[in-house]
């Protein structure tokens, strides 16, 4: 690899990391269109969510990420998102044009309980796998992967909030996905952790990581 390929690929990471910022900074704001922004203008964008399911495609992602996200909070005072992004493995592709990378995230949110609206807190531990595609030379996210490691209230662990168990609001009124997912989300006492999402590893095109 040359010296101008090293500095090309450095640069690349840099923006990747700030797209991957900028997501979890518009979503701690509740700018969730801001948040559907990010993603390239093609038609085979997704999101995949645990047990909520794929999305795919334009119309199917923003569901999930602006209106579901509207809806779930019910209205913005005593709304709380903050999910941080820890311990990232970039792999971006030798051809430069696509890549992908998992963070581990820590996260609390606050949201309103149906029906009454009663503010509830919440512990919800994940991660992030993403593919990247550069669109007209700008990283964009194509294929957006969360999982939940465990959720619970403030006053539970997750032991004793188990995946059934767990807090109500988290999946209310969910909007309808496209297919599910090919793993379980959440922590149980049976629990046996496997690689989801997919540790990167260097590819040389999207085909060949296919």
């Amino acid at each position: 690899m040359t010296t101008e390929q090293k500095i090309e690929r450095l640069w690349d990471r840099h923006e990747i990391e700030n797209l991957m910022g900028r997501y979890a900074l518009y979503h701690c704001a509740r700018e969730h269109e801001n948040t559907f922004s990010l993603f390239a203008d093609r038609d085979d964008i997704s999101l995949a969510c645990g047990d909520m399911g794929t999305y795919i495609g334009k119309e199917s992602v923003k569901s999930f990420f602006v209106d579901w996200h509207y809806s779930v909070e019910m209205c913005p005072e005593g709304a709380l998102n903050e999910h941080l992004l820890t311990s990232p493995v970039i792999e971006i592709a030798e051809d430069g044009q696509t890549a992908y990378a998992v963070w581990i995230s820590p996260g609390a949110e606050t949201r309103h309980v149906a029906p009454k609206g009663d503010l509830e807190s919440i512990w919800i531990w994940g991660k992030y796998g993403v593919d990247f595609i550069k669109e007209d030379g700008v990283w964009k996210f194509w294929h957006f992967t969360i999982t939940q490691d465990f959720s619970c209230d403030y006053h539970h662990s997750w032991v004793e909030c188990e995946k059934e168990h767990g807090p109500e609001v988290l999946h209310n009124g969910k909007p309808k996905s496209d297919c599910p997912c090919d793993w379980e989300d959440g922590y149980t006492k049976d629990l046996v952790k496997v690689m989801v999402p997919a540790m990167p590893m260097p590819y040389k095109t999207w085909e060949d990581k296919e």
